[in-house]
C-alpha cells in the first residue's frame, strides 16, 4: 500500500487533465487513506493509545504514522468541504500527502535503524558544525585580510588601473559577487568553495588580485594565494566533512549494537566476541614449500629473500621516475635514452616473473592475486614492446 501510494503521488500531476485519471487517482488515495486509519485504529486498539509501557504513542514510528493519518483525515475534510467560506489557504494540506512515504519507515527494520542513527547523532553533528563554522570564520577572516577591495575591475578594460581613473573616465568600478570586501561575504565565497563549484574561477581571481586596494587586478600577480585555496578545501572538503561521516557512522555501529544486544555487555565479554567471529572467518594461511630440485630451490632462495625484494622495490621506483621525465619537444636522442631505460625495465620484471614462476611454482604464484596482477603488467609490457618494435621497422 505504501508503495502504491508512492506511485499515485508520482502520478498526481498538476498538469493532469484528464477528468477520469484525476478521479481514479483521488479515488484509489482515498482508499489507501482509509487502509491507513484502519491500520492506526487496529494498533491504538490492541496497543493501548498513550497509557501504559508499551503502547501506541510510545513508540517514535507509531507517532510518524499518527500524524500522517491525521493530516490525511484532515485534507479529506477540507477537500470535500462546501460552506460557501474560501479555503483555498487551508487546501495547503494537500501538499502534506508527501509525509506518506515516510510510513515505509516504520515497516522496515533497516530504515528505522538509519534513520535513528541520524537523530541521535544530531548533538554530536552541532559540535562539528560549530567547528566548520569556525573554519569558515578564520578563513573569511584571511579572505578579508588579504583580499578586500583588490579584486575588482573596471567595465572599461583601458582604464582598469585603478578605481578613481576609470570613475573619470565614464566607467563603472565593478566587484564581482564572489568577493572578499567583508566578513559575511567572505565566509560565503569560503562556503562556496567548499562545495567544489566553480572554485578554479574564484582561486585564480585571488591570483589575478591587485597589491592595493582599489586598484585594478594584475594577471597572475600573486600565485601564492592558490596555496590559501587549496589549504581550505583540504581542511574542509576532505577532513571536517569527513567528521561528520564519522559521527553518523559511529552512531549508526551503536544503533546496530543495541539492536543485535551486544550493547548490553562488558568490554571483557566484547572482545571475546570479536575473538570467536575472528577465529571463525580466519583462515590458515598458505605458504610456498621448498621444492626438492636444486635449480629450483636457488630460484626460491633468490625471490624469498629481503634483497630480492629491495632490488625490485627500487628498479619499480626508478621506472616510475623515468616514465615522468617525458616531455613534449624532447630531443630523438633523449627519447632514445628513456626507451631503451624502459627494455631494461621491461627485461628485469620478466626475468622476476620467470624466477617466480619457476622457484615458487605455477600453483602457488598465481594463488597470490598480486603475482597474477604483475604477470598480466609483464604480458602487457612485452606486447607494447613488440608493438613498438614491429611498427618502427
Amino acid at each position: 500500500m505504501i508503495a502504491l501510494n508512492s506511485i499515485l503521488l508520482m502520478i498526481d500531476e498538476p498538469v493532469l487533465t484528464n477528468e477520469y485519471s484525476k478521479k481514479s487517482i483521488t479515488l484509489l488515495g482515498n482508499i489507501i487513506s482509509v487502509l491507513f486509519i484502519v491500520e492506526c485504529v487496529l494498533k491504538i486498539f490492541v496497543l493501548g493509545f498513550i497509557k501504559g509501557k508499551h503502547t501506541y504513542l510510545k513508540d517514535p514510528f507509531n507517532i510518524l504514522d499518527f500524524v500522517i493519518v491525521c493530516f490525511s483525515i484532515l485534507n479529506f475534510i477540507f477537500e470535500n468541504i462546501d460552506s460557501g467560506i474560501d479555503l483555498s489557504y487551508v487546501r495547503a494540506f494537500r501538499a502534506l500527502r508527501a509525509l506518506r512515504p515516510l510510513k515505509l519507515v516504520s515497516k522496515n527494520e533497516g530504515m528505522k535503524l538509519v534513520v535513528n542513527s541520524l537523530l541521535t547523532s544530531i548533538p554530536k553533528l552541532f559540535n562539528v558544525l560549530l567547528i566548520s563554522l569556525l573554519f569558515y570564520f578564520v578563513f573569511g577572516i584571511l579572505g578579508l585580510q588579504l583580499l578586500m577591495g583588490k579584486i575588482s575591475e573596471c567595465t572599461i578594460v583601458e582604464h582598469s588601473d585603478s578605481k578613481e581613473h576609470c570613475l573619470e573616465m565614464g566607467g563603472l568600478w565593478v566587484t564581482p559577487k564572489n568577493h572578499y570586501d567583508n566578513i559575511f561575504a567572505s565566509m560565503i565565497t569560503f562556503f562556496e568553495i567548499s562545495t567544489l563549484e566553480m572554485w578554479p574561477d574564484m582561486m585564480f581571481r585571488a591570483v589575478d588580485s591587485a597589491d592595493e586596494v582599489d586598484m585594478g587586478i594584475i594577471t597572475k600577480n600573486k600565485p601564492y594565494m592558490a596555496l590559501l585555496f587549496i589549504f581550505f578545501i583540504f581542511i574542509t572538503t576532505f577532513f571536517v566533512m569527513n567528521l561528520f561521516i564519522s559521527v553518523i557512522v559511529s552512531k549508526f555501529n551503536e544503533e546496530k549494537q543495541k539492536t543485535e544486544g551486544s550493547a548490553d555487555l562488558s568490554e571483557e565479554q566484547k572482545e571475546w566476541v570479536k575473538m570467536q567471529r575472528y577465529m571463525v572467518e580466519v583462515s590458515a594461511p598458505v605458504v610456498p614449500i621448498e621444492p626438492t630440485n636444486c635449480l629450483r630451490l636457488k630460484f626460491f632462495q633468490v625471490v624469498e629473500s629481503d634483497i630480492f625484494d629491495s632490488f625490485i622495490m627500487v628498479v619499480i621506483l626508478l621506472n616510475t621516475i623515468v616514465l615522468c621525465m617525458e616531455f613534449y619537444g624532447a630531443s630523438a636522442a633523449y627519447l632514445n635514452i628513456l626507451a631503451i631505460c624502459n627494455y631494461v625495465f621491461v627485461a628485469i620484471f620478466t626475468l622476476e616473473a620467470v624466477l617466480k614462476l619457476v622457484g615458487l611454482g605455477p600453483t602457488y604464484y598465481f594463488y597470490i592475486d598480486w603475482n597474477k596482477f604483475d604477470f598480466f603488467i609483464v604480458i602487457l609490457s612485452l606486447i607494447s614492446l613488440i608493438n613498438d618494435s614491429f611498427f618502427s621497422s
